[in-house]
């Protein structure tokens, strides 16, 4: 009996054996599919920003200079014109207006001489090269308001333009024209002498205005 058990171990053990052996009948386990772990990302490292690719610096704008304010022209006077002189011949009247009353003047005479005669019988000689232009003129006014006159607003304008006034001569002689006396519907008359060097075509000239403005009076001779 032990022998017969015997036998048919054997017996299973070469069947399996051979069945194995051609490979039927092997129940194969399913394999656990392992999961390959999930790689774990590696960070890459931040590259310091170097000194190229720092951000250029912020310009700061320029200033716009204030404009220096412009002054204003200064307005230059108009000059008044001057209005032009009243012109007569020697012996008459001239007629102009200073304040507010009518001046007429005149030359009544003159002379062109080396030598003037003084009121103590002195006898004055001009410069050398010069001689003595000597005029009688005469100033009046009408009624109205108070002309002032003056000897020196009588001038002497020889051939060159160059203009003089009355000679210290004009002192000393006869009857000399005043130096200054106030008009007001008088007149008066005398004499003055100038010393010039070129008397011919020359003119006598009145101003009674005289640094004011108003028309001159001019004689020709």
């Amino acid at each position: 009996m032990k022998k017969a058990l015997i036998i048919s171990a054997i017996g299973v053990l070469a069947i399996t054996a051979g069945y194995n052996a051609a490979g039927f009948g092997t129940i194969n386990s399913v394999p656990t599919t392992t999961e390959s772990p999930t790689a774990t990302p590696v960070s890459q490292p931040t590259e310091s920003p170097t000194a190229d690719s720092a951000p250029p610096p912020t310009e700061s704008p320029t200033a716009t200079p204030t404009p220096a304010p412009t002054e204003a022209p200064t307005a230059t006077p108009t000059p008044t014109p001057t209005p032009d002189p009243v012109i007569v011949e020697v012996g008459e009247w001239g007629k102009i207006e200073q304040n507010g009353t009518v001046v007429r003047f005149r030359v009544v005479s003159y002379d062109i001489t080396e030598s003037v005669e003084e009121a103590d019988g002195e006898t004055e000689e001009p410069s050398e090269g010069y001689k003595f232009v000597v005029a009688d003129v005469h100033i009046s006014t009408d009624p109205g308001n108070e002309v002032t006159i003056r000897r020196d607003q009588w001038s002497f304008t020889e051939l060159t333009d160059k203009k003089r006034g009355p000679d210290g001569v004009t002192n000393g002689i006869r009857e000399p024209f005043p130096n200054k006396t106030a008009l007001q519907g008088d007149s008066v008359r005398g004499t003055i002498v100038w010393e010039v060097k070129y008397p011919s075509d020359g003119q006598f000239e009145v101003e009674i205005h005289k640094n004011k403005t108003g028309r001159a009076g001019k004689v020709l001779i």
